[in-house]
Formats: structure tokens, sequence, C-alpha cells
């Protein structure tokens, strides 16, 4: 994997060579490979280990919709990633996050927010993984993303959306 995001294997092309973002991206790939249990079939097998590394998406974009499409069944998931691209400073809180993400939905029109029930489970499940979460001085819960390379991304993919919707 580390060849194939830094260019330094046999077939290494250096004008193809990421520029910034392979320890995320090699991050968010291993993360992919464990979600979704593609990496215990080769964890003892060093073909099988170098194949899956071969595999690894070149653009950090290719790499977030890869991952974003094994949570299909997560209708707002995509909408509340974005939401947090646009946060500032130390994150957004819960109750801000909700109405912002309705920005984001393919439905922009509705007027309903996220049900808080709903957005709470997807913060403490599918969207997990992303977040950053920080303490106000007020006691509320803070949310931003871990990598300012993701929300590059995110904001990058919603500006470039046909329907700017929720399916990556």
């Amino acid at each position: 994997m580390a060849e194939g995001l830094v260019g330094n294997g046999p077939e290494a092309d250096h004008r193809d060579r990421l520029e910034w973002g392979e320890f995320l991206t090699a991050g968010l790939y291993v993360h992919y490979l464990l979600a979704t249990s593609r990496l215990s079939c080769a964890d003892r097998d060093a073909p099988a280990a170098r194949r899956l590394g071969q595999q690894v998406p070149r653009s950090l974009l290719e790499l977030l919709q890869l991952d974003l499409r094994r949570h299909s069944g997560q209708k707002h998931l995509l909408s509340v990633l974005t939401a947090l691209a646009y946060a500032q400073g130390r994150g957004m809180p819960e109750r801000v996050l909700a109405h912002a993400a309705q920005a984001f939905t393919s439905n922009p029109d509705a007027t309903a927010t996220i049900p808080s029930q709903e957005l709470h489970t997807l913060l403490d499940s599918s969207a997990r993984f992303y977040l950053r979460r920080d303490i106000d001085t007020d006691g509320t819960t803070l949310y931003r993303l871990f990598h300012e390379g993701l929300a590059d991304q995110l904001r990058l993919l919603h500006a470039t959306s046909p329907d700017h919707g929720d399916s990556p």
C-alpha cells in the first residue's frame, strides 16, 4: 500500500504521486478493509495482502466515496458529514448540526430537521470514525471532522455533485 501511495515501488510513476494525504489515505483504507472484513483473508497471505495494498484508491475522494457506499442504508450520513465539513473552530453542536445537515440533503426544500435520536445514533455509529468531539464551555458536545483533508474533499464533493444529494 505504501508503495502505491508514495510512488516508491518498481512500477512507480513519480508524476502520479500524491502530494499530501498518504498517511490519511492509508489509514482510511485500512479502516475500510477492517470494517468490511476484507483484511482477514490477507493477514496470513503475503501475495493477497500485496494485492489489497495495490488496490488502494489514488485519491482521498475516491476512498471516501468507497467507504460511504458501505453505509448506503444511512440516508443522512453524507449530509451530516458535509455539514461538518463547513464547521468552524472547535466544531458544531448537535442541535445546530441537525439543521445544518438539512441543507445538504437531496431534498433541500424539506423543512424538517433530522430527528435528534436518529442524529445521535448516526453520530455514535456510522459517522463516529470520521469525527472528533470537544466540549464547549457550557458543556455542549461539539463535533468536527478529524482531518481537514476530509473536510476539503466533502466540500468538493458537494460543490461538484449535480444534485447536491445524499448519494456518494
